[in-house]
């Protein structure tokens, strides 16, 4: 009697330490799972900043090549006798759209910002604890520690 006592005593010891195990690994597991979806959130968010700075550096390549090639059919038209208004009207007019683009951008990334940033705040990281917190509570009960 007393063996079958000491067996089924060290056999609960052992379903506990594996429940205590799975517990543990269940939690780590969530929260590499949280930390993942906050690190692909940053992903996105970065993305899409590098995304509208991109747009900005083509456009401001954009202007000093078509300044560069206005200044270069100048130079040829000084020293020819025929005259283009294309060169300068393409300028100008690159320059009326760089101009009108460039506040667009500014919000665009002041909205981006804010927007992540109220996501971040307000919705992702109560929810990420959320979660963790049930998850531990809820195991804490069902297996306690």
């Amino acid at each position: 009697m007393a063996a079958e006592a000491m067996s089924e005593e060290r056999a609960n010891g052992g379903y506990r330490e594996m429940a205590k195990t799975w517990k543990d690994g269940y939690l780590q597991g969530l929260n590499l799972c949280l930390q993942w979806q906050e690190d692909n959130e940053r992903l996105i968010r970065d993305s899409f900043k590098q995304g509208l700075s991109g747009s900005r550096q083509f456009l401001t390549w954009w202007k000093d090549w078509v300044e560069d090639q206005a200044q270069k059919q100048e130079e040829a038209q000084r020293q020819s006798s025929v005259t283009s208004p294309l060169p300068g009207l393409t300028k100008q007019s690159t320059g009326v759209v760089l101009a009108a683009i460039e506040p667009i951008f500014k919000h665009s990334e002041t909205v981006a910002e804010n927007s992540f940033g109220y996501y971040e705040r307000s919705v992702a990281a109560p929810s990420r604890t959320y979660v963790r917190e049930i998850n531990k509570q809820v195991l804490n009960v069902m297996i306690p520690s």
